[in-house]
């Protein structure tokens, strides 16, 4: 019985060493690595697998036998990955991205495999995995009307990479179906582009430090059973939609640089389908002819130079081989509210600023009549600067625009003081805002934060851009004002503004130069228009 019990017992101990030594080369990776998904960290979403991802994401590579990875590669390039928190099971890493980790896509560098491979002792695994291109986005359609079969065309956007698929549909795919708007995506009539070329231009763009690629496509346009539609790329990491028509499609105005410019200054109007423009309109007649517009190449902007201003207060539209846009309000009188000629009543403070006309020989070199000059060098620690007080004409509060113009409710996060603004240097130190209400109380408002460091751009236009050496629009929401952050314009109506008083400010211990020329204060909206 001894000898039977000694022979089980070598027998268990023999098995439990196999056992313990099969453990431990899975643990290092002994055995044949195998990877069966990937997914991203987050616990909760363990079920949710994927065969393709954009680059900067968190992944978790996993499978079998993949603890002591030694090599971990990506579209064939080594990338890094967390030793510590490599088992067995599963391996952490971050797909790089080209900005920085210099990562190259399959898309622009084909004979990389999309794949992941890892290496560990006991060999090599891989698993098909692509890392995606940006998503196409397309701009326009350019090409001769009327369109018709056998035209060729071109397509210009950015990313298109990797396309899956081209075509023209007459159903948009990127509208869901309603109960007002019940039409089935599948009744969709869609006609494949199947013969086209493909150029590209891709750069590092200064300002995002994102790598940017505009693309053209020039296709032979195929024989549709409709006028108007759609075009339609497909990749793998999304879709992109244009609109597509065989005449010209109706223009669309979506925002102006300034609804009361400046005489002699260049206006820009952004939108959509600026297709043979034929003019631009102040209210029903057309005050700019086409040969004095420039119409940008993407057929979405045209800037015209402003002739003297209307008597009064109209409207602005374009015109063009399609239609005519949208108006917009342009010179408003109803909502100035200080000139420096007509409007308002010098408060001759000792710090006032001059108020000059301009001469062709010195900046601005053009003006609408008097505009406030700050012409000034700052000592450092300079809390009384020059400034301009200004109180209304009659001596009581000025007359805000009716509620016709702007509605009572609007809150005053959409209500702006406005003003034209001339910069020849940049602006680092602090503009002091003041609105005195008929009860006497000032609202104070400095741009600067417990770091002396603006809040806002310094004379933002509507887009959030400071510009020098022209007049454009500044907007500053009134909302930024103390007591009013919750307030709405039937509100400020009910407080009334007494006195408008700017103010410069330089609490630091370095001197600056400014030269900003003010004009035109007034109260107003941001008109824009964006269509369904």
């Amino acid at each position: 019985m001894k000898i039977y019990k000694h022979i089980w017992f070598l027998a268990f101990v023999a098995l439990t060493t196999i056992l313990l030594s099969s453990c431990s080369d899975d643990d290092n990776g002994g055995g044949q690595p195998v990877i069966e998904s990937v997914r991203v960290t987050d616990p909760a979403l363990a079920d949710s697998t994927f065969t393709q991802a954009v680059p900067g994401k968190m992944i978790v590579i996993q499978g079998r036998n993949l603890g002591g990875c030694r090599e971990l590669y990506i579209n064939d390039q080594k990338v890094a990955f967390n030793p510590n928190m490599n088992t067995s099971h599963s391996i952490i890493t971050t797909i790089p991205t080209e900005e920085d980790g210099n990562f190259k896509l399959t898309a622009f560098h084909p004979e990389l495999a999309s794949e992941i491979r890892v290496v560990t002792p006991g060999g090599v695994a891989t698993f098909a995995f692509k890392v995606l291109a940006p998503k196409p986005a397309i701009d326009r359609i350019a090409g001769d009307y009327p369109r018709k079969a056998g035209d060729r065309l071109s397509v210009f956007g950015q990313n298109f990479l990797d396309i899956e698929r081209a075509y023209f549909t007459d159903v948009n795919p990127q509208k869901p179906s309603t109960a007002l708007d019940p039409e089935p995506q599948g009744g969709a009539v869609e006609v494949d582009v199947t013969d086209y070329d493909l150029s590209q231009r891709r750069y590092l763009d200064e300002k995002t430090k994102k790598y940017v690629t505009d693309s053209e496509m020039k296709l032979t346009l195929p024989d549709l059973p409709f006028s108007n539609g759609f075009f339609v790329i497909v990749t793998p990491q999304g879709r992109s939609v244009v609109d597509f028509a065989a005449l010209p499609l109706p223009p669309v105005m979506s925002a102006l640089s300034s609804d009361m410019p400046i005489p002699g200054t260049r206006v820009t109007i952004t939108g959509a389908n600026f297709i043979a423009v034929e003019g631009v309109k102040f209210g029903n007649a057309i005050a700019i002819p086409a040969e004095n517009i420039e119409v940008a190449e993407s057929e979405r902007e045209l800037s015209f130079i402003m002739p003297a201003k209307p008597a009064q207060t109209t409207t602005i539209s374009v015109v063009t081989a399609g239609g005519t846009t949208n108006e917009f309000r342009f010179y408003p009188y109803e909502t100035l509210l200080l000139d420096f000629d007509n409007l308002g009543k010098d408060c001759n403070w000792g710090a006032n600023v001059p108020y000059p006309v301009a001469t062709p020989d010195a900046e601005p070199y053009i003006s609408d009549g008097k505009f406030a000059k700050f012409d000034v060098t700052l000592s450092s620690w300079n809390y009384d600067g020059p400034e301009l007080r200004w109180d209304s004409k009659s001596g009581s509060t000025y007359e805000l625009p009716g509620f016709d113009v702007i509605p009572a409710d609007t809150p005053l996060s959409k209500v702006y003081l406005k003003y034209e603004v001339y910069n020849k240097y940049v602006f680092t130190k602090e503009m002091r805002y003041t609105l005195r209400d008929g009860a006497g109380k000032d609202h104070a408002w400095i741009n600067y934060d417990a770091n002396k460091k603006h809040i806002i751009p310094e004379y933002q236009d509507q887009f959030g851009n400071q510009k020098y050496g022209e007049w454009y629009t500044a907007v500053l929401a009134l909302n930024n004002f103390p007591d009013m952050e919750n307030l709405t314009y039937g509100d400020l109506v009910d407080l009334g503004i007494k006195r408008i008083l700017l103010k410069l400010y330089n609490r630091t211990g370095s001197v600056e130069t400014v030269f900003t020329c003010i004009d035109n204060l007034r109260i107003s909206t941001l008109e824009t228009y964006n269509p369904e």
